[in-house]
């Protein structure tokens, strides 16, 4: 009987884990970040369409500015030159910032005078994920 209550006893003073509790412990922080997860992405598009919105309403305060100086609303170069480089990266035709691509219509100096649509658009595997314009009249519409 002394082994018997010998070894009872050494069980019973182990100190540490079980294969049970880490697997516990696995499952419900596999659990957790299956729930978290989706939610930090939807956070962070969420941020980035913020971060356009707030973009074009910049380029829309801007053009308004240029058009009282000019007599007629920018190109998007002119346009981030104007605003001292702050709004992007401009490549060629269309502009760059957070994820986002900016393009200008019309690009006539003619039309310019008196009209202007930014569209900032995000793709995700050359697809279009998220669309926002701006007009001449300042009201941002979302369009994705």
């Amino acid at each position: 009987m002394r082994f018997c209550e010998s070894s009872v006893k050494n069980k019973t003073n182990q100190r540490g884990f079980s294969l049970i509790d880490l697997l516990l412990v696995i499952v419900i922080v596999a659990l957790l970040s299956t729930i978290a997860i989706p939610s930090l992405m939807n956070a962070s598009q969420a941020d980035e369409a913020a971060d356009a919105v707030t973009t074009l309403r910049k380029m829309s305060m801007t053009q308004a500015s240029y058009h009282h100086r000019e007599g007629r609303f920018a190109r998007l170069s002119e346009l981030n030159e104007f605003s001292g480089n702050k709004l992007g990266t401009t490549k060629g035709w269309y502009m760059e910032t957070g994820g986002y691509q900016y393009l200008l219509f019309p690009n006539s100096t003619d039309i310019l005078e008196t009209e202007y649509t930014i569209l900032a658009v995000k793709f995700e595997n050359n697809k279009p994920v998220s669309a926002y314009l701006v007009r001449e009249d300042g009201i941002i519409e979302q369009l994705i």
